[in-house]
């Protein structure tokens, strides 16, 4: 059976094997840097608020760098059109094609 304890204001469960369940949030953080998958965050202006460090991997930007970035600044402008118009029909709920 597992116990819960209160200790420091955190919640941790212990199994019979003595091993410490982390809390969500961490284990969810851990499980996104060890991605092989770019994961990244936009607000609603579309602008990258988080990104994991497999971007420099993949386009080559670092975290600090593509912070602040919208999906249109990295492509050229032809691609930043259909993203736009994908957007747009993503907002309407319209079909894709």
């Amino acid at each position: 059976m597992a116990r819960v304890r209160k200790a420091d204001k955190k919640i941790e469960t212990t199994s019979e094997a003595g091993v410490v369940a982390r809390p969500s949030l961490e284990l969810c953080r851990e499980l996104i840097e060890m991605s092989s998958d770019w994961i990244w965050k936009l607000d609603k202006n579309l602008r990258c608020i988080y990104s994991n460090s497999k971007v420099a991997d993949i386009i080559g930007y670092t975290v600090d760098e593509i912070i602040g970035k919208r999906p249109f600044d990295l492509v050229d402008k032809e691609e930043a059109e259909r993203i736009k118009t994908f957007l747009s029909l993503q907002k309407e709920k319209r079909p894709l094609l």
